[in-house]
């Protein structure tokens, strides 16, 4: 296997546990927001490390179609897939 297929692969699943993780702190976000504009009791109750091992999960799952994708790529000499300007 290609080292520079996995240190892609790496690469996104950082990028898409940070994104589920952004995503799930929308509604932690919102609840905050609304209890601040309406001059309410501030609660926020949210499992940090639920949210993160969701995030981490989902980053995985990404990250793993991405090596097999990558691996393939690097195997069949492919470019990807090229959008085509025209």
């Amino acid at each position: 296997m290609n080292t520079d297929a996995v240190r892609r692969a790496v690469r996104t699943f950082f990028q898409g546990a940070i994104g589920v993780l952004v995503l799930l702190a929308v509604p932690v976000l919102n609840q905050l927001i609304q209890a601040v504009a309406a001059d309410g009791e501030v609660v926020i109750d949210v499992d940090l490390w639920q949210s993160i091992a969701i995030a981490a999960l989902a980053g995985g799952v990404i990250a793993l179609i991405a090596l097999l994708q990558n691996v393939f790529e690097d195997r069949t000499g492919s470019a990807g897939f090229p959008v085509r300007k025209g």
